[in-house]
């Protein structure tokens, strides 16, 4: 399957996922936000996902991680202050390696 037919599947799932929530008032602060997955997540590995489950749960758990800057040519990735599970640092290096590792043949990434 074509990454566009990817893209664009996954897009229609979000779709029809989101026409089914509904707004409910409330007059409390925080609200809960429940997804559910139509299918099995096979890999949260952005060098080794294929399926479009992984795909949009990829995209909905990192959505933030990045923006395009205003004037649409430069990308400016600003780091905030995170850390992995074991409480290191998130540093640019560690993007540098994940896209290394991504166009490594050793990897056998599909796309």
């Amino acid at each position: 399957m074509s990454s566009r037919k990817i893209a664009l599947t996954g897009l229609a799932l979000a779709a029809l996922t989101l026409t089914a929530c509904s707004k409910q008032e409330s007059s409390q602060k925080e609200q809960d936000f429940n997804w559910s997955v139509g299918g099995e997540i096979i890999t949260m590995d952005p060098s080794k996902t294929t399926d479009v489950v992984s795909f949009s749960q990829m995209i909905n758990s990192m959505e933030g991680l990045y923006r395009n800057s205003k004037d649409g040519l430069i990308y400016t990735f600003n780091l905030r202050k995170s850390k992995w599970n074991d409480g290191t640092l998130v540093t640019a290096q560690d993007f540098v390696y994940s896209w290394r590792r991504t166009v490594n043949p050793k990897t056998e990434a599909e796309y």
